[in-house]
C-alpha cells in the first residue's frame, strides 16, 4: 500500500493511494451484494408508547458502499413528526 504523508496544520494522517481507495470500493459493493435489497424507501404503520404511528425509513449506501446511512421518521395520527433518527451501520466485508 502507497502512502503520502500530509500536513494540515497541525493533524497529519496517511492518505490511501487511489489504487487502494478503488480496490476496496470494488471489493465493498461485491459483498454488500446480499443486503443491497434493503436499500431504498420503506414505509408502514405500528404502534408506538400506544399510539398510532406511520414509519418511513429510507435506507442509503453511502462512502465506498460499505456505510448504510438509516434516516427514520414517525408521524403521529395527525401527520407530525414525532421522532426522527438517524443511524449509520458500516458493515465488515472481510
Amino acid at each position: 500500500m502507497h502512502h503520502k504523508l500530509c500536513n494540515h496544520g497541525m493533524i497529519r494522517f496517511d492518505v490511501m493511494a487511489e489504487d487502494t481507495w478503488n480496490t476496496q470500493g470494488e471489493r465493498a459493493q461485491t459483498r454488500l451484494e446480499p443486503v443491497r435489497r434493503l436499500l431504498g424507501e420503506w414505509s408502514g404503520v405500528g404502534v408506538c408508547h400506544d399510539a398510532a404511528v406511520t414509519g418511513h425509513m429510507s435506507l442509503t449506501a453511502l462512502i465506498d458502499g460499505s456505510w448504510i446511512q438509516a434516516v427514520e421518521t414517525l408521524l403521529d395520527a395527525a401527520g407530525q413528526t414525532g421522532h426522527t433518527e438517524l443511524c449509520l451501520y458500516r458493515f465488515d466485508v472481510e
